[in-house]
């Protein structure tokens, strides 16, 4: 570690640490999380998403197309997580599901966990 590196006074948020997975824990109500994507694939590229909500929290990703011009551009999206009583969620309950961005060929498809509060 670097001595002389300046430590933030507060940390930032795990929740935006942009890996491709989602974790979020005692979620009560809703909760809005950002990432970034960089195309590794060909230029022109256009992947959709699908989900798969986790028992008793609807999942909403914006926008639900991500199109490419060139490689190494990048596009951020959002993915809203809302505890949703009508689907069954019990509080400590630990739910899984995943979001998947396929280009009709490549399927990168990455996991979502939540505890509901």
């Amino acid at each position: 570690m670097d001595p002389t590196f300046p430590c933030p006074e507060s940390p930032p948020s795990t929740f935006n640490l942009n890996y491709p997975s989602v974790s979020v824990s005692n979620l009560n109500g809703s909760f809005t999380i950002r990432r970034t994507v960089t195309n590794v694939g060909q230029w022109g590229a256009q992947y959709h998403v699908s989900i798969v909500e986790p028992s008793g929290v609807s999942a909403n990703i914006s926008p639900k197309i991500l199109k490419f011009k060139e490689v190494g551009e990048e596009k951020s999206f959002r993915i809203k997580l809302e505890v949703d009583g009508s689907k069954g969620a019990r509080s400590g309950e630990y739910v899984a599901g995943s979001y998947t961005w396929s280009d009709g060929t490549h399927d990168v498809r990455s996991p979502i966990v939540v505890s509901v509060a």
